[in-house]
């Protein structure tokens, strides 16, 4: 289906300033994804690009890569079909190939999930398997040996790559305790030889979440969800914790770190004297400072495009949306900006129920990619 037919279509973003203090959102309306595509590709370079980032204690730039725009051309998802889990590599086009790239059979109805490294050439993926445990695949792109290993991994957390897609940090589930409280070990593994390394525990959690890497790959950014709310502790390679910051009384979700790797992009859930709204927020690693990222309903998701000091969310209350359609109608859901910004991958859900689709979001248009049950894992190498 061509994008036309989709009708309306363009994406629409309203960057407002973070404040403290919740305000309206801002009706002021710009085209964002075009300008981001034309700066960031002015700046890109043919090879891997690299970004150099001071941090507040050592005024030497760190180097971090980015992908290669030339390469990394392909939509990476989970498709949850009737039976198993497939992993996908698709063409951003109308009418584009969809490749797949692993199946993974579906035991006791438990659906995998995935992770993609920010290079886009590596992809892992957690299955359950009809022994009741729970199985990590480590996938080279488009095409490579395969590493797996097996264990009592916490399907509810997410996993996180350091910034070249060489370690992989997951959460184990070692013991549960009373009210779905548990001890989590967070486990790093070589994504080149599957070598595993514990790195530090949690103990009376409800979720421990490895949620990034700084920029130098030495400290393990980790959200804990617990009866005091959700906390985001800084693990240094030694395995010792610090914690950077309260980011809520209750629940968080959707935490995405900053390309630069110096603030986190959250969301806290509704609840916990929030008005019963969804809200986006943003924490300085460095000094643990949390602000709102002002609007006037629920927001769903975070992304930042490449470059940016700002996040994008989603949801009713986002600051992207599809220009011709009111949040009652639907919203996005967003996933990953392709590495130029110059397209979003996001689920369109609609407001009033219904199965939401996965699509990527043009300037000139909106691509479909999966119309079933399906979980965005970002951009990736292009299929051979």
């Amino acid at each position: 289906m061509a994008p036309a037919e989709r009708g309306c279509s363009r994406l629409v973003s309203d960057s407002v300033p973070m404040s403290p203090v919740r305000r309206p959102r801002s009706s002021g309306r710009v085209m964002f994804p075009l300008l981001a595509g034309l700066v960031a590709t002015a700046a890109a370079v043919l090879a891997a690009a690299f970004v150099g980032v001071r941090t507040a204690s050592d005024p030497e730039p760190v180097i971090l890569p980015r992908p290669d725009a030339t390469a990394v051309r392909a939509v990476a998802y989970l498709a949850h079909e009737q039976t198993a889990d497939v992993l996908y590599l698709a063409e951003p086009q109308p009418g584009g190939r969809r490749v797949p790239i692993a199946v993974f059979p579906r035991a006791f109805g438990v659906r995998a999930v995935g992770s993609l490294a920010p290079l886009g050439d590596r992809a892992a993926v957690l299955s359950f398997t009809s022994r009741g445990t729970g199985r990590l695949t480590i996938i080279p792109l488009p095409r490579g040996e395969r590493l797996t290993a097996e264990g009592a991994f916490d399907f509810g957390s997410t996993m996180a790559w350091d910034a070249w897609g060489h370690r992989l940090a997951v959460a184990r589930i070692v013991a549960l305790g009373e009210g779905g409280r548990r001890t989590v070990v967070i486990t790093e593994f070589d994504a080149r030889t599957g070598e595993p390394r514990d790195r530090t525990d949690f103990a009376d959690v409800f979720l421990a979440a490895p949620v990034g890497y700084d920029a130098r790959g030495s400290t393990l950014y980790v959200v804990t969800i617990d009866p005091t709310g959700s906390t985001l502790w800084a693990v240094d390679a030694a395995g010792e914790r610090r914690r950077v910051a309260l980011l809520s009384a209750g629940p968080t979700a959707s935490w995405r770190l900053s390309p630069d790797r110096t603030q986190m992009a959250y969301v806290a859930l509704a609840g916990a004297g929030q008005d019963g709204l969804a809200r986006g927020r943003v924490v300085t690693l460095a000094s643990g400072a949390v602000y709102d990222v002002p609007a006037a309903a629920s927001q769903f998701g975070a992304v930042w495009s490449p470059g940016s000091l700002l996040p994008h969310f989603g949801g009713p209350g986002g600051n992207l949306w599809i220009e011709g359609f009111e949040p009652s109608q639907l919203y996005l859901y967003p996933a990953d900006w392709s590495p130029d910004g110059s397209m979003l991958l996001a689920l369109v859900v609609p407001s009033g129920g219904g199965t939401a689709s996965l699509e990527v979001i043009t300037p000139d248009g909106r691509i479909p990619i999966a119309d079933g049950p399906s979980e965005p894992l970002g951009w990736a190498v292009a299929a051979e």
